[in-house]
């Protein structure tokens, strides 16, 4: 993917200053994207912009200025579909986090460009300058079903489920509840833990499961499950997805629902076209752990990192003041 070289200056977009190392971050995710987009194509798989990345596409035609991510999503068939093929067609090097690898507890996918921080010259050609591990996260929307005593039943121990597995070395200081939760668990769902497997695993395995149930059934609605019990309005109707269109994004453009308003106005109400204050759910930037490490490793060899590898916020202008980080 080829960019203007002034793409990669720092510049000022809407009051926030976006660094130079930033610029690369993000054109290293279109690379990502890219990537996913041929991997779909060949394989005949929808995905769409989801969250930052469509409120982003519509509101900026590109990044959201203060957003560090990419958001894609797919809904249950499609999602299956590519997670079955994608780890044979990514190139070398690539990987797939997913809810089996140790230390990611979440029930999306990301793919990312590589698993680890990468100085080679090939791999920085590639991608930009970026030195660090990039990727985008594919998020699933599942069919959720008509009947409203079945979507309490399932929403229930499907929270239950994924909030265990990802809580698990907390609850494993409460034994007795965690013994008693676990059961339960396996007394409603059928579902038998192997005592020698990881049982955090096994309850993120069944959390997604659970999330599954309605694969393929005709359903009125579709939605992001793991929000539905505290965010019961957080759904789409399904017809929603039935046109996808291309919209641009930076230098190149991203695949959206044709009925985006629809869209963004469950995501984030009518209003969605004025930015509010709001803080998102990590840390600005993602990737700040592995400039760190880069930096014990340039520190050990007696050295400072490179400016073009490190990223310092200017002085009051955070993330904590940006307008909303998605």
């Amino acid at each position: 993917m080829e960019f203007a070289p002034e793409f990669f200056y720092g510049e000022e977009r809407e009051g926030f200053y976006v660094q130079p190392l930033m610029k690369r971050a993000w054109a290293a995710q279109i690379e990502v994207l890219e990537e996913i987009r041929r991997i779909c194509k060949k394989h005949n798989i929808k995905f769409f912009a989801q969250w930052g990345t469509l409120l982003g596409a519509v509101r900026h035609k590109g990044f959201i200025p203060w957003d560090d991510d990419m958001d894609l999503a797919m809904i249950r068939e499609d999602f299956e579909k590519f997670k079955r093929i994608v780890k044979d067609e990514l190139p070398p090097g690539w990987h797939v986090y997913d809810y089996n690898d140790e230390g990611y507890d979440e029930l999306m996918m990301r793919v990312v460009n590589s698993a680890e921080i990468k100085l080679e010259r090939e791999f920085l050609g590639k991608f930009h300058g970026c030195p660090y591990s990039m990727g985008t996260d594919i998020f699933c929307m599942d069919h959720v079903p008509r009947n409203k005593d079945e979507q309490d039943t399932l929403l229930n121990l499907m929270n239950i489920a994924d909030v265990l597995g990802v809580y698990w070395e907390d609850y494993k200081k409460a034994p007795e509840e965690l013994g008693e939760l676990t059961k339960m668990v396996e007394e409603y769902t059928g579902y038998q833990f192997d005592p020698n497997r990881p049982i955090k695993k096994q309850m993120l395995y069944l959390a997604d499961r659970l999330a599954a149930s309605y694969m393929g059934e005709d359903t009125d609605d579709i939605g992001f499950m793991y929000l539905l019990k505290d965010w019961p309005g957080h759904r789409f109707p399904k017809e929603v997805l039935d046109n996808i269109i291309e919209m641009p994004f930076e230098n190149t453009t991203v695949p959206v629902p044709a009925d985006y308003d629809r869209v963004l106005k469950i995501d984030y109400g009518i209003d969605y076209m004025t930015p509010v204050n709001r803080r998102g759910g990590h840390d600005y930037p993602f990737f700040k752990g592995q400039i760190e490490q880069l930096r014990d490793f340039y520190n050990k060899l007696g050295k400072e990192l490179p400016p073009y590898f490190d990223m310092k916020l200017p002085k009051n202008n955070t993330a904590e003041n940006a307008e909303e980080k998605e």
